[in-house]
């Protein structure tokens, strides 16, 4: 990791990929922010190679508890990753944040009509793969309104959760694995 006057920047090379953020402490909202290995915590979140995830499992890598490998669960796309740290780095946190959006339909290129009484109207979030996305597809084609929990996190948002039926016809549907 190499810090720089006035940011953060983050800076691993991993299997052929360089995975570089910057992140400006300066602004209220940064988009993420620096933490020791040592204070993480499983169900937290963290950046592994570059991706905003939920951590899954903590383990010590050495007899001397020297490095630290996070196991994890990409918040965007479900999929695993995992990195070994040194217990002294600091590595990022990912600042979450949830609302609660009305989905009322989406065109064909699959991005989502959401309607929130605080923020208005956005038509910028893709309809997400898997189980959720599912239930968001058949209900546009039945053209019923869905609850949607959104998730937003270092820039980037998607959909992690059917909340129920605006009409009272969906049931809930559980958390994504992560």
């Amino acid at each position: 990791m190499s810090l720089s006057y006035g940011s953060y920047q983050f800076e691993r090379e991993d299997e052929d990929r360089l995975h570089a953020l910057d992140f400006y402490p300066q602004t209220s909202e940064q988009l993420a922010y620096p933490t020791p290995c040592s204070s993480l915590r499983e169900g937290g979140n963290v950046l592994l190679q570059g991706c905003p995830c939920r951590i899954n499992k903590l383990s010590y890598t050495t007899s001397h508890r020297s490095a630290v490998q996070i196991v994890g669960t990409n918040l965007l796309t479900g999929e695993m990753r995992q990195d070994i740290f040194p217990v002294h780095e600091s590595v990022f946190v990912p600042r979450v944040h949830q609302e609660k959006y009305i989905f009322n339909s989406c065109d064909r290129s699959g991005r989502m009509n959401l309607y929130n009484d605080q923020h208005g109207r956005r038509e910028d979030i893709r309809v997400p793969r898997g189980e959720i996305g599912a239930r968001i597809r058949q209900a546009n084609e039945e053209g019923r309104s869905l609850m949607l929990e959104i998730t937003e996190f270092c820039g980037e948002a998607a959909a992690t959760r059917v909340l129920g039926s605006v009409n009272g016809r969906a049931k809930p549907v559980p958390r994504l694995p992560y």
